[in-house]
């Protein structure tokens, strides 16, 4: 049966973010109906408003939310109507990285969160003009009151309707934090971490590298006020690099560890000039990880990584499978190990200009946004 919900939508690129009344097709035989409860946002979504990222408008926005499933598809066996889910990316299940724990690798990835269409290549969203809109963002578009999402989106969870509220905010950018130390970088005891990048997925990654107990988890950023807000016990030690080359960059870093270097460089900035930095100031057998948008051209020493033995790798979503990664985060978060409600700043449904402004700003690190908050 077909429905219609409130939603936020890019109609042009670099237009303005505006709440819609959407018109879904009935769900599919693999998809389900959510009633959102909560919906955080982050640059990915701003990217794509603007255009500049891999699914562009007119779109329906939204890609880190959580809520109750009110309707499930007939070929749907995992979940059924009232079960609390997260929601994250979608993959196929069926492909050789998905069957081996890779999912984030899934051959059809691009297909299932980048095509603005159902897995069938249809259309399943329309305007209230009749007009086609761009959906299944990360296979859920789910910044509005309800949503249309593929059913390999969902986790289940067992959880209050306040706790439910915080983990909105785990199907993305926390995720791809945590996961880039506890699954690409794997740190030994008293290991060396730097982080490039101050926001969500930078101050995600060194909650996880406290996880690991770290000799230093150090924080870089050129926005002094945003190394200010890191919550206390994060980060070991913060470097502005405001105006700083990345030779000059590369030298702080190595002088903080008697010229050593890092063990690990966490990038969640996609800069170049971080990447080359980083690089430079690696330990020998040392890693750096990009997390953030790709870098556009960084130039790495070949000799630095064969006589160093250096590594440098991207990673989508910090290798993270959701189907194990969320419940890990919320143990961890329950235990007072993985305090990333920290980073959270709650809103209303109707307040998303307030955030966006609030994030320009530097004012916050993750908005989430309550649905049915008065």
């Amino acid at each position: 049966m077909a429905f219609s919900s409130e939603a936020y939508v890019a109609k042009e690129p670099g237009g303005p973010i505006t709440l819609e009344t959407i018109q879904y097709d009935g769900v599919g035989k693999n998809e389900l109906v959510v009633e959102t409860v909560a919906f955080s946002m982050c640059a990915s979504d701003l990217k794509a408003a603007q255009g500049v990222f891999h699914l562009k408008p007119p779109i329906i926005l939204g890609h880190e939310s959580a809520g109750i499933v009110r309707q499930a598809g007939s070929a749907v066996s995992h979940l059924r109507p009232g079960d609390q889910i997260v929601l994250s990316y979608s993959h196929c299940r069926k492909c050789r990285y998905c069957l081996q724990g890779e999912a984030p690798y899934c051959e059809n990835i691009t297909a299932l969160n980048f095509s603005g269409r159902r897995s069938d290549g249809s259309v399943a969203a329309h305007d209230a003009l009749g007009r086609p809109m761009n959906h299944s963002f990360f296979g859920q578009s789910s910044m509005g009151r309800v949503a249309l999402v593929h059913e390999s989106c969902a986790h289940k969870v067992e959880c209050t309707l306040e706790e439910l509220k915080k983990f909105a905010a785990l199907g993305c950018g926390i995720q791809t934090g945590l996961g880039a130390i506890l699954n690409v970088c794997k740190p030994p005891p008293l290991s060396s971490i730097a982080i490039f990048g101050a926001g969500t997925v930078g101050i995600a990654a060194a909650l996880a590298a406290r996880l690991t107990f770290p000799s230093r988890v150090v924080v870089i950023d050129t926005a002094s006020n945003k190394l200010s807000m890191i919550p206390e016990g994060v980060a070991t030690s913060t470097l502005s690099s405001a105006g700083l080359q990345e030779g000059e960059i590369a030298d702080k870093l190595k002088a903080m560890t008697e010229g050593r270097g890092f063990d690990y460089v966490v990038d969640c900035v996609g800069l170049a000039q971080l990447v080359n930095a980083g690089h430079q100031a690696l330990a020998p057998r040392g890693m750096v990880v990009t997390i953030g948008g790709p870098p556009e051209t960084a130039s790495i020493s070949l000799a630095a990584q064969l006589l160093g033995g250096r590594t440098y790798r991207g990673s989508h979503q910090g290798d993270s499978v959701p189907s194990t990664s969320i419940p890990m985060m919320i143990d961890l978060w329950r235990k007072g190990h993985f305090p990333f409600d920290k980073l959270l700043s709650f809103y209303r449904f109707n307040e998303l200009e307030k955030a966006i402004l609030d994030l320009k700003a530097g004012k916050i690190f993750k908005p989430v946004f309550v649905i049915n908050d008065n």
